[in-house]
């Protein structure tokens, strides 16, 4: 996406239901990772997106960011994280199960007509 997409985007999140987060290194953005819940399900947080330089991968930084947001989504008292990963993606599907994400539902096309397949994690907070 261009910057004036990103801006755009930034503009018209919602400060109580969105938690974009970006991670940096020297004042470079490296990673970064949005919490979002939907007005409507209230009871259900997503990490809507989720990335990490190649070059700075394997160094935790995907893990400090999906912790907070976990952490957020825990302060909202939601009852579960839902996220998806491209399948092959096995380092991130790793981290995902490592902290607990498990699979939910079948296999989908990333977008129509995609071959590629995502699948769907859910993570249970416990939060009535």
């Amino acid at each position: 996406m261009s910057d004036a997409d990103w801006r755009s985007r930034l503009e018209k999140a919602s400060p109580s239901l969105d938690l974009p987060l970006v991670a940096e290194r020297e004042g470079k953005p490296v990673g970064l990772a949005w919490g979002k819940v939907f007005p409507g399900e209230k009871d259900r947080a997503y990490l809507f997106q989720m990335w990490v330089a190649a070059e700075f991968r394997g160094q935790g930084i995907g893990r400090r960011l999906l912790q907070y947001v976990l952490s957020w989504a825990a302060d909202l008292r939601v009852e579960w994280v839902e996220l998806t990963v491209m399948i092959g993606n096995a380092p991130a599907t790793r981290l995902y199960h490592d902290l607990g994400f498990r699979p939910e539902g079948d296999l989908e096309p990333l977008r129509e007509g995609s071959d590629q397949r995502v699948q769907r994690l859910c993570l249970p907070l416990g939060n009535p």
